[in-house]
């Protein structure tokens, strides 16, 4: 899941998705920034988080999917109206994952692959963090413009805790 998109320490855990399902309203789209680097490194993804989602996608195809079949992104039939994934290509073959998704997300396949990795995440994640946990974790937390220093984003922190538990991607994590 996304910190920034779905949870920002709030209650709701909702962060962004107001402005997603306002776009939605007006016939927007929406722009995605560096999804595959901010999702954990995807070009170069952890064993478990290959492990999670193969054989039936990639990571970074994974990742696209997660924007364009999340059920929160949605509305009814219609879909997630994200229109640009940045994908931050070094090469010319860094294209070619991000290309492959945006081609075969039309396909019926994919969205049953989708929901098949989807369940497979969810029950690590339930078993890992736990199922309260990991559906309780960000009540409570304040944001950074929530604290009373503005120093330090606590949900992000305990969101890269989780980050790593759960696809193991500490690298990533020291990063952010």
């Amino acid at each position: 899941g996304s910190y920034t998109a779905s949870g920002d320490g709030d209650e709701s855990a909702e962060g962004n998705l107001g402005n997603i399902r306002l776009a939605h309203e007006h016939d927007m789209g929406v722009f995605i920034i560096s999804p595959y680097d901010k999702g954990g490194r995807l070009y170069t993804p952890s064993h478990l988080s290959r492990e999670l989602m193969a054989p039936e996608m990639e990571p970074m195809e994974y990742a696209s999917s997660w924007l364009w079949y999340h059920e929160n992104h949605c509305q009814g039939d219609k879909p997630a109206p994200i229109h640009t994934i940045v994908c931050g290509a070094a090469r010319p073959s860094d294209l070619d994952q991000p290309v492959m998704a945006a081609l075969r997300s039309v396909t019926d396949k994919a969205k049953e692959d989708f929901g098949v990795v989807s369940r497979r995440i969810n029950e690590r994640k339930e078993r890992v963090l736990g199922k309260e946990w990991a559906a309780t974790w960000q009540v409570g937390l304040p944001n950074y413009s929530q604290s009373q220093k503005h120093g330090f984003q606590i949900g992000n922190i305990v969101w890269l805790y989780n980050a790593i538990q759960m696809y193991g991607v500490l690298d990533m994590a020291k990063d952010r």
